[in-house]
């Protein structure tokens, strides 16, 4: 962990989570049978699934931010971002950004097993009547950040866009460590990274991490989600089904 902070000093994390198998964020309410059947499924590297809920987290990655960037956040220059689906409830449960600028920006990665994801996004737009000349802090919060690649997508779109010296920062629920090289807070662009949960794997491999959102709206993904990590996928897609259908 010593070693993260000082290979990425602008890399903030509440704590460090080592997993051996894979996460799924509950990002939605679900029954306590349900949890108990997903985690008790038998998948084919017999390590655990671990479930994770948001409330508290939420509330921890917000108090990381008031306490990191509480000096340099303005309520009249300071743009609040939330990229695609996975931000939606970051929004709902973070309080930090109320009452300041704030938007939402289509961001869409197309992932294949065994390749890095392809990712693409759009145009950061400030509310009507917000020039962008007038923003000088940009701050990305999402769900995960597991290659980087939407935060700096976005950022390598958008940052000739606002004034040269407009200062970006970003923030998450969890965060895998960091692969690119070079960058103080793990990710091109951006001077800062808040994270309430960093998380490494086995021998610094990357944890199989996703949303159950993901998993019950996105039926491909699901079902690429189930043949790779469970014994028996039409169990689990049982589930999700299931849930779908709430």
């Amino acid at each position: 962990m010593q070693e993260l902070k000082s290979k990425f000093p602008s890399l903030v994390f509440g704590r460090y989570l080592f997993a051996e198998g894979r996460i799924i964020i509950l990002d939605q309410e679900i029954p306590q049978e349900i949890q108990s059947k997903l985690s008790s499924l038998k998948t084919k590297d017999g390590k655990e699934t671990l479930l994770m809920k948001t409330q508290e987290i939420a509330a921890d990655l917000d108090a990381l931010l008031k306490q990191g960037l509480s000096e340099i956040i303005n309520i009249r220059d300071t743009l609040f971002v939330f990229p695609g689906n996975g931000a939606k409830k970051v929004r709902e449960l973070s309080k930090i950004h109320i009452g300041y600028l704030q938007t939402e920006v289509f961001a869409k990665r197309f992932w294949k097993p065994g390749n890095e994801p392809i990712v693409t996004v759009g145009t950061i737009t400030p509310p009507v009547g917000t020039p962008k000349r007038k923003i000088k802090t940009i701050i990305v919060l999402d769900d995960v950040i597991s290659s980087g690649q939407t935060f700096f997508k976005l950022y390598e779109k958008n940052f000739d866009r606002f004034k040269t010296s407009c200062t970006w920062f970003g923030g998450c629920w969890f965060a895998q460590v960091p692969r690119m090289e070079r960058t103080i807070s793990g990710i091109t662009g951006y001077q800062k990274i808040i994270t309430a949960i960093v998380v490494e794997g086995p021998q610094g491999k990357r944890v199989p991490l996703n949303s159950l959102s993901t998993l019950v709206l996105e039926s491909e993904i699901a079902k690429s989600y189930a043949q790779r990590h469970f014994q028996d996928p039409v169990e689990f897609l049982e589930i999700i089904q299931k849930l779908s259908r709430r």
